[in-house]
């Protein structure tokens, strides 16, 4: 009860965060949306999910599950991936998208959690991820969490790909300050050309 309580709490405090930021977006000028970005991203987003969920409903021990290590470590470590979430939206402000898109006045962000990593709203939700696989203590969650980091890695370098044709050298030197795209202390090599992404969609 508790691993499925995490997985349906964890993304729908993300997406009602989603919607009530793309509220407040500013008018695009360049957009760019390919089917399988917009379609696959949400339809893989959402097997993960039901792949977490249905772990939890076969695996958990339903009557012995109680308060645990393992579970006061990873509701903790998804509530710090929510608040990161939350922090990273707020310096990212009207320049967060549910698309890949350049706005009208776009600014490049680079304080607060952007001046560590180019993607922390990625980063916030594989440690959410990351929280709900300690919930869950089976090899099963474990497995899947490799195919979330590869995941968000595709389209955190879709996105950089755009940014950096439209934004040029000021992407250039940002990502010489900020050379880790997912996860701090581990660079990238195959973004080497790319800069860093303001449109965290996931």
């Amino acid at each position: 009860m508790i691993g499925i309580a995490s997985v349906a709490g964890y993304w729908l405090l993300w997406f009602l965060l989603r919607i009530l930021t793309s509220r407040k977006e500013k008018t695009s000028l360049i957009r760019r949306r390919s089917p399988w970005f917009t379609w696959g991203t949400q339809i893989y987003i959402l097997s993960i999910s039901l792949y977490y969920l249905a772990i939890s409903i076969w695996t958990l021990d339903w009557d012995a599950y109680e308060l645990s290590f393992s579970l006061s470590i990873g509701i903790t470590v998804i509530s710090i991936a929510l608040a990161f979430n939350i922090l990273s939206l707020y310096f990212l402000g009207s320049n967060y998208s549910l698309e890949i898109e350049i706005k009208q006045y776009h600014a490049l962000i680079t304080e607060g959690p952007y001046r560590f990593v180019r993607h922390p709203i990625y980063l916030g939700n594989i440690c959410g991820f990351f929280g709900l696989c300690i919930i869950m203590n089976n090899w099963l969650a474990w497995i899947g969490l490799p195919a979330q980091i590869v995941g968000f890695f595709l389209m955190a370098r879709e996105e950089e790909k755009v940014l950096v044709e439209n934004l040029g050298d000021s992407y250039a030197k940002y990502k010489a300050d900020v050379p880790y795209m997912l996860i701090p202390w581990v660079t990238f090599y195959h973004s080497a050309s790319a800069a860093s992404s303001h449109t965290d969609e996931a």
